[in-house]
């Protein structure tokens, strides 16, 4: 677990030294929203490295001359367990996550405190 975070916190922090250093100098060439390095970024707020590092290579190798490219927004499968507390404290999201497909996102919601898995978009608040 801790070697998860270590690395995880390894890949933020390159990626994050490409986006200051070499994608300034490199100019926007991803073809795709969010771009590639904030896309790897988001997976690894929300997965395990070794669960994002295939998408993010398959992301980075999508992004070439030859695909049209376009929104392409992570998404997330995540167990969700639906539990209302008594007092909500105030918080500034920083992720929204929208359901991939109503239906069973909505069923998810009617079965309080029962665990479920639904699949989610990772879309970053500004």
């Amino acid at each position: 677990m801790l070697f998860c975070k270590i690395f995880s916190h390894a890949l933020k922090i390159l990626i994050i030294f490409y986006q200051k250093t070499f994608s300034l100098f490199l100019g926007r060439k991803c073809r795709f929203y969010p771009s590639c390095s904030n896309y790897a970024l988001w997976l690894l707020d929300f997965n395990a490295p070794f669960q994002a590092l295939p998408r993010i290579v398959y992301r980075i190798f999508s992004c070439n001359p030859l695909h049209c490219g376009g929104i392409d927004y992570p998404i997330l499968k995540l167990r969700i367990n639906v539990k209302f507390p008594q007092h909500f404290p105030q918080k500034t999201p920083k992720y929204w996550l929208l359901p991939y497909q109503n239906p069973p996102f909505l069923a998810t919601i009617l079965r309080l405190n029962q665990t479920q898995k639904s699949l989610f978009y990772i879309i970053k608040s500004l």
